[in-house]
């Protein structure tokens, strides 16, 4: 509706058609409570997220005969977590909150404001104080769509992206290719220590942010993910 654009193989997840098993919840939780007992035990902390898919948050813009699914895939994973006692940050609370729309409309992705809102949520599930939200700046028709450009490859329509009228300051360690690179290291005056960060595509933009935090930080695409990238960037 209204021109906006959703990734299919997210459509089941909503409805509830595509849920985990019992079995397939449990070993997400049993293996997030792995992986942080390995980073506790290093003196670090750990942290869980699960970054909402745009119709779960926004389905009045869908078709109009789809009906939410009382069980869903990440419903399951936060019930696993909840169970193994692994911190997780609910960033679908954090945007159910928000009246104004912070996913892009010919994107799947979140805009720089949403990915500024799940910044400052994830910090405070640290422990740590973050204010992105609440900085000035502006929407301006400069993002191309992912979901637009594999309708329409050929066309140059662009989407609202917000721009922050100060950007996050802090520096690639080397230079990199695009946002989407496996591996991606950064340095900054930040006072919140080293990070290591798995991340997905909604980490184009949140790495910026969290990067501006952080004296030095990791952002890894690779998978499996290896926890000895900890040694590498001195993570806490």
């Amino acid at each position: 509706k209204d021109d906006w654009l959703f990734y299919g193989e997210t459509l089941e997840d909503y409805t509830g058609a595509d849920c985990l098993t019992d079995r397939q919840a449990y070993s997400i939780g049993r293996s997030l409570a792995l992986a942080q007992a390995y980073v506790e035990s290093k003196g670090a902390t750990f942290l869980f997220t699960v970054a909402p898919n745009k119709i779960s948050l926004y389905p009045q813009f869908a078709q109009g005969d789809l009906s939410p699914g009382e069980i869903t895939a990440a419903g399951q994973i936060k019930d696993a977590l909840a169970l193994e006692g692994v911190p997780y940050g609910d960033l679908f609370e954090a945007f159910e909150n928000q009246e104004e729309i912070l996913y892009h409309k010919l994107d799947s992705h979140w805009t720089y404001r949403g990915a500024a809102l799940a910044h400052d949520t994830l910090l405070a599930n640290l422990g740590l104080s973050g204010d992105d939200f609440s900085k000035e700046g502006s929407y301006q028709a400069t993002h191309k769509g992912d979901l637009y450009e594999m309708l329409y490859p050929a066309s140059s329509r662009l989407d609202e992206q917000w721009h922050f009228t100060e950007e996050p300051q802090f520096t690639y360690d080397t230079p990199i290719r695009d946002v989407d690179d496996l591996r991606i290291q950064t340095s900054s005056q930040g006072t919140y220590g080293n990070l290591l960060m798995f991340r997905d595509s909604f980490g184009n933009t949140l790495h910026t942010l969290m990067a501006e935090d952080f004296g030095h930080a990791l952002f890894s695409r690779g998978q499996p993910y290896d926890l000895g990238l900890m040694d590498q960037v001195g993570a806490n």
